[in-house]
C-alpha cells in the first residue's frame, strides 16, 4: 500500500509522532496496538467515531489532521484556490487562475462535477473582472443551480458563491447574506474566517443598493452593525469604518443629508489612518468611496467637505 502523505494512517502516523505519543499510548482503550499500526500502514479501515477518539487522545484537532493530510479534499482544494482569492494583484491573477485549474484537473479526475464546479467558478470569475458576463450565461447558470439544489451550505458552496456573488439571482443574495451574519454572530465552524464572512456581507450590501434595493441593503446594515459590535470584533478597525461607509452611500442614495456627514466623518477617519497611523493600504477605498459620494450626492443640499 501507498506510504505517502496522501493516505489517512500515513498522516495520522505523522501527527501521533509530531505529538509525541507512542503507537500503544494512543491505541489504548479504542483500538489496539495491533489495529492502529495496520490502519497507519493503509492495511485496515476505521471507524469515523474511533478516528475522532484518536484525534482527541493525542489532543490534536481535525484541522490538525487535515494539516498533515495532503491527498484529495475539500479542505485541500479550497486551500489550493484561496490562492488566487486572496493572495493575487492585478499582474499574477490569470497565472494562479490557471494554476489552480491545473491543480483541479489533476487531483479530481474522479470527480466530474467538482471539477467542472470549479473550472466554471474560474472562468465566471474571470468574466466579473473582464465585464463580459454576457459570454458565460451558461456557466453562470450551472453554478447558480448547483448552489441552489444545496440547502445547508458547506465550506465548498460559500467558497463557490464568493467568487460568482455579482451574477447570484436577487434572492440567494438576500438569503445567504442574512445566513452570513448568522454564521458570524453564532460563530459556526466553516472554513470561512470572520473577516471572510464580511467581505461577503459587504460584497452582498453592495450587490443589493447596486441593483436598487435600498430597504433590503439597510435592513442588512442594521443587522450587520449589530452582530460586528460584539467585543470579539472590537479590533476590526477596517471592518466597522466599511460598515459606516456603507451606511454613509445607502443614505446618500436616499438624498438624506445626514448622509453627508457621515460620509465626511468616514473621510477623516481615512485621513487619520493614512497621515497619524501611516496606513496607506486603505487609499484606494478612500478615493473609491469619495468619487462615489461626489457623483451621487444631492448637488442642491449644501455641504463642503
Amino acid at each position: 500500500m501507498s506510504q505517502s502523505i496522501t493516505s489517512y494512517g500515513t498522516a495520522f502516523r505523522k501527527l501521533r509522532q509530531q505529538r509525541g505519543y507512542k503507537l500503544k499510548e494512543a491505541a489504548e482503550g479504542i483500538v489496539s496496538p495491533q489495529f492502529l499500526s495496520r490502519f497507519e500502514r493503509d492495511l485496515a479501515g476505521i471507524s469515523i467515531d474511533k478516528f475522532g477518539r484518536l484525534l482527541v487522545r493525542i489532543g490534536a484537532s481535525w484541522n490538525d489532521f487535515l494539516r498533515c493530510y495532503k491527498g484529495d479534499s475539500i479542505t485541500q482544494l479550497i486551500s489550493t484556490l484561496e490562492d488566487f482569492n486572496e493572495l493575487y494583484d492585478a499582474r499574477d491573477f490569470y497565472q494562479l487562475a490557471q494554476s489552480a485549474r491545473n491543480a483541479v484537473n489533476q487531483s479530481y479526475t474522479d470527480h466530474n462535477l467538482l471539477q467542472r464546479l470549479i473550472n466554471d467558478m474560474i472562468d465566471a470569475h474571470l468574466a466579473i473582472l473582464n465585464q463580459q458576463t454576457d459570454q458565460y450565461q451558461n456557466k453562470f447558470s450551472f453554478l447558480n443551480n448547483y448552489l441552489s439544489s444545496v440547502d445547508t451550505w458547506g465550506d465548498l458552496e460559500w467558497f463557490l458563491y464568493s467568487f460568482i456573488l455579482d451574477e447570484c439571482p436577487v434572492s440567494m443574495v438576500t438569503f445567504r447574506t442574512r445566513q452570513a451574519i448568522t454564521l458570524l454572530s453564532a460563530c459556526e465552524p466553516s472554513c470561512m474566517t470572520p473577516k471572510a464572512l464580511m467581505r461577503v456581507i459587504f460584497h452582498g450590501i453592495r450587490f443589493l443598493y447596486q441593483n436598487s434595493l435600498l430597504d433590503e441593503a439597510e435592513a442588512i446594515i442594521k443587522a450587520f452593525d449589530k452582530a460586528i459590535k460584539c467585543a470579539k470584533y472590537t479590533t476590526y478597525i477596517n471592518e466597522h469604518l466599511a460598515l459606516k461607509c456603507y451606511s454613509a452611500i445607502i443614505m446618500v442614495l436616499r438624498h438624506q443629508p445626514e448622509g453627508l456627514e457621515l460620509a465626511k466623518s468616514c473621510m477623516t477617519l481615512f485621513e487619520l489612518f493614512e497621515t497619524d497611523l501611516e496606513i496607506s493600504h486603505l487609499n484606494l477605498s478612500k478615493n473609491r468611496f469619495f468619487t462615489f459620494i461626489e457623483k451621487h450626492r444631492d448637488k442642491s443640499i449644501p455641504f463642503e467637505w
